[in-house]
């Protein structure tokens, strides 16, 4: 994979929305669509970006090493994940001293970051980032804020979840994983329609340890 850098840049108002050949085409990644490339994101603004599918900011795929530093990202919306979708597993994605507000998944899961059921292998490390009024409101709507699946380890630290909402699970998150673990972080206000976990919904299968 290559490498790339994307540093104190602006993405606002772009859209992915035309349908393509099929449902699923020409519609992921309002602002990038980010393939086969390791890479980083820093001191960087994505606002009202929108995708008629996934990603309506930041979709990720097929690299195994990608971070969000000290960025923005608000009012962007999706299907699912709607700051950012990581398509493929095998991958280490680091978020830190990152802002997520007002993102929305209009169907599916995760508001603000979301993996898939495809993610085998997937690390997902957050730390120092807030998390506000992101909502997944849609008909299948989990982890308000986030929502990982597959085997997806999840470490969560020093951060904050603040009035997101999901209409189905976990009002700020939602992890149908492997481990994950979190530490000094706030939870205030979250899931004021979920059905369950109104702040954290965990699968069966997960393990959680909280401090």
């Amino acid at each position: 994979s290559s490498n790339l850098m994307v540093t104190n840049c602006n993405f606002t108002n772009n859209q992915a929305t035309t349908k393509g050949s099929t449902d699923r085409d020409g519609r992921d990644a309002g602002a990038i669509w980010w393939i086969s490339s390791n890479g980083k994101i820093e001191n960087s603004q994505f606002i009202h970006n929108t995708a008629r599918g996934w990603g309506g900011a930041v979709f990720y795929q097929h690299a195994s090493d990608f971070s969000i530093v000290n960025s923005i990202f608000e009012q962007n919306s999706a299907l699912q994940g709607a700051g950012l979708l990581v398509r493929d597993g095998n991958c280490k994605i680091t978020v830190k001293g990152t802002n997520f507000t007002d993102n929305t998944a209009t169907q599916n899961t995760g508001g603000a970051i979301s993996t898939t059921p495809w993610n085998n292998g997937v690390t997902v490390d957050i730390d120092e980032c807030n998390f506000t009024h992101n909502t997944a409101l849609g008909v299948s709507g989990d982890g308000g804020a986030i929502s990982t699946y597959a085997d997806a380890v999840l470490t969560i630290k020093s951060s904050s979840f603040t009035n997101n909402d999901a209409k189905n699970w976990g009002g700020a998150l939602s992890h149908k994983g492997g481990a994950c673990t979190i530490t000094g972080t706030t939870f205030d206000n979250n899931g004021q329609t979920s059905q369950r976990g109104g702040a954290i919904c965990m699968d069966t299968d997960s393990k959680l340890d909280v401090t």
